[in-house]
């Protein structure tokens, strides 16, 4: 099909009394096609496409109008429900599939909504609070030993894949109770912890004896000969707060945070960590939770540490854009 373009660079060579067969070599088509744009032009005067029978748009301008209004007053609305909306508000009957179309011709686009918490007003006083006395501290972020519990699955959440021609997509692996387990880790400007698996259930006692076994040995080494005094933070988790929990730190680990704000992962960044975990094991395939803990352990090991060190850097950055929000959740 020639595009408007090349119909009107037939009409002009004609003009210029240039025969069938060259403008036909000119624009790279047939003789045919260049006497039936020859003949509609001496007929219409343009080059537009002549009308063609069939049935009218269902949806006229003023329902097409109505549909992107009510689209953009929801955004979480789906196309079903708009369709069923459509109906209830005028006499036309649009097919889901229709409406969709019509909410993609006026630049309407669907898109995964991002998980954010669900701060309250209280959290987001505490929040601006917390950030404005710790924004200026750029160099100090290097002296926290970051940390948190993660849980790993056995399988991987592809709910997407790429297929060619007929080709049906694999089928994904579900299980009624999806098989997984929890791990432990921690990182800092000057290194990491190993990456603990920890059972599911942990009470306090059971935390007490992993920081105490596993977290001090990887501090002591991970600070020495860099800074004598080191900050160890979790977050407002129960296991963390228990009373047990808080006296043992106070007695055995040189200063801890003790204010952290309670819902805000995006102010932690070993969040990103752990996402980035995730993304090394993306195209691991296991078929057992140790050969997922093994994968798990050498993917830890893979993260380099120049990855850490710009997540520490990015703290006061966090604190800028948590103010700028108001105490909001931000884009971390």
């Amino acid at each position: 099909m020639l595009s408007e373009k090349d119909r009107w660079r037939i009409v002009h060579y004609l003009q210029d009394g240039k025969s069938v067969s060259e403008v036909a070599r000119l624009v790279l088509c047939t003789r045919p096609t260049v006497r039936h744009w020859r003949d509609h032009f001496q007929q219409y005067g343009d080059v537009d496409d002549s009308p063609r029978p069939g049935r009218p748009k269902k949806a006229s301008l003023v329902v097409t109008r109505a549909i992107s209004g009510k689209m953009r007053s929801k955004k979480h609305r789906s196309i079903r429900r708009l369709s069923r909306a459509t109906a209830a508000s005028s006499s036309t009957t649009l097919s889901p599939a229709t409406v969709y179309r019509r909410v993609r011709e006026a630049g309407g686009r669907a898109r995964v909504r991002v998980k954010k918490p669900n701060l309250t007003p209280r959290q987001k006083r505490a929040r601006v609070v917390w950030c404005r006395e710790h924004r200026d501290k750029s160099t100090w972020w290097r002296r926290v030993l970051w940390s948190d519990e993660h849980s790993i699955p056995l399988y991987s959440d592809d709910r997407y894949e790429w297929v060619f021609g007929d080709d049906a997509p694999s089928p994904r692996r579900t299980s009624k109770f999806t098989p997984c387990f929890k791990v432990w880790a921690g990182f800092s400007w000057y290194g990491r912890t190993p990456l603990i698996r920890i059972p599911k259930g942990m009470d306090a006692e059971v935390y007490i004896m992993l920081l105490e076994e596993k977290m001090l040995p990887a501090a002591d080494e991970m600070f020495d000969g860099h800074i004598s005094k080191w900050w160890f933070q979790h977050d407002g988790d129960g296991t963390h707060t228990a009373k047990k929990t808080r006296e043992w730190l106070d007695s055995d680990v040189p200063a801890w945070i003790k204010d952290w704000r309670s819902n805000s992962p995006d102010l932690n960044p070993i969040e990103n960590a752990w996402e980035h975990l995730k993304q090394e094991m993306a195209d691991v395939e296991c078929g057992s939770l140790e050969e997922k803990w093994h994968a798990a352990q050498q993917a830890w090991l893979r993260i380099p540490q120049s990855y850490f060190r710009n997540l520490v850097e990015s703290m006061p950055r966090r604190c800028l854009a948590v103010l700028a929000a108001k105490g909001g959740p931000t884009k971390y």
